[in-house]
């Protein structure tokens, strides 16, 4: 019932991650003020934002409203859902900072190389020195800024939907 879930919750904050405990102190000590559960989990889900999370919630204020049987199992179907993405997040992350590393060594490559001409054969880079040479390089210096940061955007991996947005009654 309401009241179990209530003292579920209440102690769940003493095991609580680090991260996650001031947001359940939060909804514990809303509880105890006697705002409505749905009321508290809405401010709860409010103060997490995450998407992952909404999905706990809503099982929480489904089982508060209706207290029907099953809700271990819906429980723990979600926290294997969670742990399986959390898993694919690390691993995509994981993926894209070797992708990352690659392109620091070009970037890296491609700015000291031409320094490096510039300095021990001036020659080479004589052509860049004119107005029409500094107009083509300054061309490709945009071009190149835009790459990096059109890699930059695809190396940022985009936190999960929100299910629950200020305001909706579940």
């Amino acid at each position: 019932g309401a009241v179990g879930l209530e003292q579920a919750i209440q102690s769940s904050t003493e095991a609580a991650a680090v991260g996650l405990k001031p947001h359940l102190n939060m909804l514990v000590d809303l509880l105890r003020a006697k705002r409505p559960m749905a009321q508290a989990l809405d401010a709860f889900a409010e103060s997490l934002g995450d998407g992952s999370a909404d999905m706990v919630i809503i099982a929480l204020k489904d089982n508060a409203r209706q207290r029907g049987p099953g809700f271990r199992d819906v429980l723990t179907a979600l926290a294997e859902t969670a742990r399986d993405e959390a898993d694919m997040r690390r691993k995509v992350l994981a993926e894209r900072a070797g992708t990352r590393r690659s392109i620091q060594i070009v970037t890296g490559i491609i700015i000291v190389f031409p320094l490096g001409m510039a300095l021990f054969n001036p020659g080479f880079v004589e052509p860049y020195r004119s107005v029409q040479g500094q107009a083509v390089l300054a061309v490709v210096a945009v071009f190149f800024g835009g790459a990096m940061v059109w890699l930059r955007k695809l190396s940022v991996l985009p936190p999960p939907a929100r299910l629950l947005v200020r305001g909706e009654t579940r």
